[in-house]
């Protein structure tokens, strides 16, 4: 009897060790717990990407490879990070290098939101080609109309820019090398790349 079942314990004991061993070597996914892959062939009207932590109202949604969306760095919240090669607009990983724009972005309230609230009442220093320039905080902040219109603020760190705007409903700001001079073509650059992958 003790013989029986001590086989049986043996045996129940191997069983959970082999059962523990193939957990551990199933491969984890390496997509974002947060990222959806949508396709048109699911009946879906774009294919690409979501992002949505379930809080929010409303996610990011965009028209990227599969590939692509598995390089965006979103961990759930309010904040979404893509990462750029300068000129070829490839996404890329998240890393300090000059050819890499780094984008940030957030869901705002346009009508309330105001980036540039921090200037009211401050006189520019001087205006060079419709770009205004502010000597504020110890930092030199350029500010002028972007393609679309909108109002960028580009503030110079010396080893890069930041510059910071409103793109659609999003609170966009995007860091790049202090190599750039040409404020409004990178930009551009970038409007073109969001106006190209943001579906929403």
């Amino acid at each position: 009897m003790i013989t029986k079942l001590r086989k049986r314990l043996y045996w129940l004991g191997a069983g959970l060790v082999l059962l523990i061993a193939l957990f551990f070597l199933i491969p984890d996914s390496k997509d974002d717990p947060y990222m959806k892959i949508r396709s048109m062939s699911d009946g879906r009207d774009f294919s690409g990407c979501e992002f949505s932590d379930g809080k929010q109202s409303q996610g990011f949604r965009f028209r990227m490879t599969p590939e692509d969306c598995r390089l965006v760095d979103y961990g759930g919240g309010d904040v979404l990070t893509v990462s750029i090669e300068y000129p070829s607009m490839q996404v890329v990983k998240p890393r300090v290098d000059s050819g890499v724009v780094t984008i940030r972005m957030f869901r705002v309230l346009r009508n309330s939101y105001r980036e540039g609230a921090f200037l009211e009442g401050v006189v520019p220093s001087r205006v060079i080609d419709d770009v205004k320039f502010y000597d504020y905080g110890g930092l030199v902040t350029r500010v002028f109309d972007g393609s679309d219109g909108e109002t960028v603020f580009a503030t110079d760190h010396e080893r890069f820019w930041l510059a910071k705007r409103l793109y659609k409903n999003l609170r966009v700001s995007y860091q790049y090398s202090r190599k750039y001079e040409d404020l409004k073509s990178m930009d551009k650059f970038v409007m073109d790349f969001l106006g190209r992958v943001v579906a929403n």
